[in-house]
C-alpha cells in the first residue's frame, strides 16, 4: 500500500510540471512600453540588438499613414548630443521591419521626424531593411519604434515577430557641404521661366551644416547649406534656380570667406528658390543652396533636386531673336512679362546700332516675317520705363537697314494711333523679314 501511495503522489507530480509548462506564457520585451524605451548612448555608430517577439502595441500608439504594424512594436531612446544628419537602420534584423522616429518621449507629444522607405542599405546581404534619416538636433530626445510589417511578414516570423538589430549612424556631408569645397557650375542658354535649352546641376544637401559664420540665406536660419561657384564669362542676366516643392533657400554672393560675404542685387523678388542677378564678366560668384528651417522639429528641409544657372532675358542677343505670332489681330503678339524678365538683364551688344538714336543699352530682339504685303503698325506699349523701338531688315547685326523707330512713354498704352509715342507704322511686302529690338 505504501508503494502504490508513493507512485501516485509521484505521478500527481509529473501532470501539475506538464501542465505548469504548458500554460506558461513568455514575457514581452522590457522596453514593450514608449515609458520603458530602452536608453542608447555612446559614440556613433553604436548598435543594439532586441526582439519584437510577444510585443505588443499600446492603447494610442501612433501609426504612420498607409503603414500596416504586425502589432508587435518595441521602443527605444536617443538624445542627440550634437546637430547632425543621422541614420538608423534595422539592417540586421530578421525580416523586414517598421521603423519610426519620433521628437518627444510621451504620447501626445511625439512628433514624427523620420521613417523607413522600405530601401536597400548597401552593405546587407538582402534589401528592404528599413533605415530612417533626418537631422537630429542637439539636446532633443529621440523616440524610435520597431515594428514587424504587417504588409510583408516573411518566413521565418510570419507573426511580424523576430530578432531585431538597430543601429545609429552618422551620415558623411555631402563634398560640396563647405563653402572652401563649393562645386563648380556652368551655365547655359534658356528661358529663365520655363527651363529646358542648357545644363543642370546636382543639389543633394542631405548630411549637410552650416559653418560658423554663414549668413542667413534670404533671411531663413536655414542649417542645411551645400555651396556653388560660377565664374561668368559674359555680363547680362542671370537666374539660379533649386525649386524642389519651393523648399530651397538660394543666395548669391561675392566674396572669398564664408565670414565675408557680399549679397548679389536682385533683379525682382520671386520664390526663395530663385535668384535672378546682373552678372559682371569675369566675376566669381558664390551660390549657396539652403534648407528652409522647419520651426517644429527644429531642422532644415533635405532635398535632393536639379538645379538651373540660365542666362536672360532669353532674346538678348540678335541672332536669339524670338518669333513673333499672331499679327493683325489687334493683341499683343508678344507679352514681355511671360517672357523672361523684359529688358531687365539684357546687353547692348558690340556693333549694335543707337535705336531711335538713343544710346540704350538693354536691348532684346524679335523677328516678324511678313505674311502679305500691306501695313502694319508695332507698338511697345504698357512698359515700366520709357522704351526705345526700333525696326529693321537684315540678317546679320552689323549689316541692318532701318524701318521705322519711336521713342515711348513709361505706362504708354496701345493705342490705334500711329503718331501717338512709341508707336511706329510702315508699309511691309509679303515674306519680308523684320526685326525690331525693344530697349530701354
Amino acid at each position: 500500500m505504501r508503494r502504490g501511495f508513493v507512485a501516485l503522489i509521484c505521478l500527481v507530480g509529473a501532470v501539475w510540471l506538464v501542465t505548469a509548462v504548458g500554460t506558461a506564457a513568455a514575457a514581452p520585451p522590457p522596453n514593450d512600453d514608449l515609458a520603458d524605451a530602452q536608453l542608447l548612448s555612446g559614440p556613433l555608430p553604436l548598435t543594439v540588438n532586441g526582439t519584437t517577439v510577444e510585443a505588443t502595441r499600446e492603447a494610442g500608439e501612433p501609426t504612420p499613414e498607409n503603414w500596416v504594424p504586425a502589432g508587435h512594436s518595441v521602443w527605444y531612446r536617443w538624445q542627440a548630443p550634437a546637430t547632425e544628419y543621422i541614420s538608423i537602420n534595422t539592417c540586421g534584423s530578421e525580416q523586414r521591419e517598421t521603423l519610426v522616429v519620433y521628437d518627444g518621449s510621451a504620447y501626445g507629444a511625439l512628433t514624427e521626424v523620420a521613417a523607413n522607405g522600405y530601401t536597400y542599405i548597401p552593405g546587407c546581404d538582402r534589401g528592404g531593411e528599413s533605415k530612417a534619416s533626418f537631422t537630429a538636433v542637439a539636446g532633443h530626445v529621440y523616440s524610435i519604434s520597431v515594428d514587424g510589417d504587417g504588409r510583408w511578414s516573411e518566413p521565418p516570423s510570419l507573426a511580424g515577430e523576430g530578432s531585431i538589430e538597430l543601429e545609429v549612424s552618422h551620415v558623411a556631408p555631402p563634398a560640396n557641404d563647405d563653402f572652401a569645397d563649393a562645386t563648380a557650375v556652368t551655365a547655359g542658354e534658356g528661358d529663365p521661366v520655363f527651363g529646358g535649352g542648357g545644363p543642370t546641376f546636382a543639389i543633394d544637401n542631405h548630411g549637410a551644416t552650416k559653418e560658423p559664420g554663414e549668413p542667413a540665406h534670404r533671411g531663413n536660419p536655414g542649417g542645411a547649406s551645400v555651396w556653388f561657384e560660377w565664374t561668368a564669362p559674359r555680363s547680362g542676366g542671370t537666374t539660379v534656380r533649386a525649386c524642389y516643392e519651393n523648399e530651397g533657400l538660394v543666395a548669391v554672393y561675392t566674396g572669398s570667406s564664408v565670414g565675408a560675404l557680399t549679397p548679389v542685387p536682385q533683379i525682382g523678388a520671386y520664390d526663395t528658390c530663385d535668384y535672378s542677378f546682373f552678372a559682371t564678366a569675369g566675376v566669381t560668384y558664390r551660390i549657396a543652396v539652403d534648407g528652409t528651417l522647419d520651426p517644429v522639429t527644429g531642422a532644415a528641409q533635405l532635398f535632393t533636386t536639379s538645379g538651373e544657372l540660365r542666362y536672360f532675358p532669353p532674346n538678348d542677343e540678335f541672332e536669339d531673336a524670338i518669333p513673333v505670332e499672331n499679327p493683325f489681330t489687334g493683341q499683343a503678339a508678344t507679352d514681355m512679362t511671360i517672357i523672361g524678365y523684359g529688358t531687365a538683364g539684357a546687353t547692348k551688344e558690340l556693333g549694335e546700332p543707337n535705336h531711335a538714336g538713343d544710346p540704350g543699352g538693354a536691348s532684346v530682339w524679335f523677328e516678324w516675317t511678313a505674311p502679305e504685303t500691306g501695313s502694319v503698325q508695332i507698338s511697345a506699349c504698357d512698359a515700366s520705363f520709357s522704351p526705345l523701338l526700333a525696326v529693321y531688315v537684315g540678317e546679320e547685326l552689323s549689316r541692318l537697314t532701318p524701318v521705322a523707330s519711336a521713342v515711348g512713354s513709361a505706362g504708354e498704352g496701345c493705342p490705334t494711333d500711329s503718331h501717338a509715342p512709341g508707336q511706329v507704322a510702315f508699309n511691309i511686302h509679303e515674306a519680308s523679314p523684320m526685326t525690331s529690338p525693344w530697349t530701354e
